[in-house]
C-alpha cells in the first residue's frame, strides 16, 4: 500500500552546486564496487561543503531483501529491493540511508523537488520515450521499479523508487519516486511490505 504525497517547492538551502566528482567505493563486506558522486556545495558565505552519494543501487544481501521478479541475476543489474527495516541497516560502515532532509538537499542542487527528477534520472532508453533524464547530477537513476511483499514486482521501466530514513509512524516511512515527471514525488511507503531500492549517503 502506498500513499501519494505531491510536494510543492522544497525548502531552499543557501548553496549552489560547485562541482561533481565521480569515484568508486568498495564494500568490504562482499567486495562489491559502487560508483559514487561527490557534490561540492558553495554556500552564501563562500565556504564549501560536500556530500557523497552512491551512484548505483545498493546490492548487499540481507534478510528481507529481494531481486526483482525473484531472479537472482537482476540483483547484479538493478541492486536489491529492501523493506524499510532492512534498508535502515543495509548500508556499509561509514554510510547511511539518507533522510528526507538529505533528499531535499540533493534536489535543491538541481532546482528543487519540482524539477530535479530530470537531472537525477539517467539518459538510458530503458526509461519510456520522453521520460529519460539528462543525468546532469551523475546520480544515474534507472527505472527499476519496486516490489510489494506477497504481491509481486511493479513499474519496471516506469519509475525508480528509493527509501528514505524518515520514519513517518509505526507503519509508514518516506520513499522518493522518479517517474515520467520532472518532479520528485514523496510517498509514504509501508514499512513491512514496500520493497524499494537503496542509495547510501556517506557519513559527514
Amino acid at each position: 500500500m502506498r500513499i501519494r504525497i505531491i510536494l510543492g517547492m522544497s525548502v531552499l538551502f543557501q548553496f549552489s552546486a560547485a562541482a561533481q566528482t565521480v569515484r568508486s567505493f568498495t564494500d568490504e563486506r562482499d567486495g562489491h564496487v559502487y560508483k559514487t558522486v561527490t557534490y561540492e556545495m558553495k554556500h552564501g558565505n563562500d565556504s564549501i561543503s560536500t556530500m557523497t552519494w552512491m551512484a548505483q543501487n545498493l546490492n548487499y544481501k540481507t534478510e528481507n531483501s529481494y531481486c526483482y521478479d525473484d531472479y537472482d541475476a537482476n540483483c547484479g543489474i538493478m541492486g536489491r529491493l529492501y523493506i524499510w527495516s532492512a534498508a535502515m541497516k543495509a548500508c556499509p560502515d561509514g554510510w547511511h540511508l539518507p533522510d528526507d532532509r538529505e533528499w531535499r538537499q540533493l534536489a535543491d542542487l538541481f532546482g528543487g523537488v519540482n524539477v530535479a527528477a530530470t537531472a537525477l534520472k539517467s539518459t538510458s532508453e530503458l526509461w519510456q520515450q520522453g521520460a529519460q533524464g539528462t543525468n546532469k547530477s551523475l546520480f544515474a537513476a534507472m527505472p527499476y521499479g519496486h516490489g510489494t511483499v506477497g504481491s509481486g514486482y511493479f513499474a519496471f521501466k516506469l519509475n525508480a523508487t528509493f527509501w528514505s530514513a524518515e520514519d513517518i509512524n509505526g507503519a509508514y516511512a518516506s520513499d522518493w519516486v522518479l517517474s515520467d515527471w520532472e518532479r520528485m514525488i514523496r510517498y509514504n511507503g509501508h514499512k513491512a511490505t514496500a520493497a524499494n531500492s537503496v542509495r547510501c549517503s556517506k557519513d559527514q
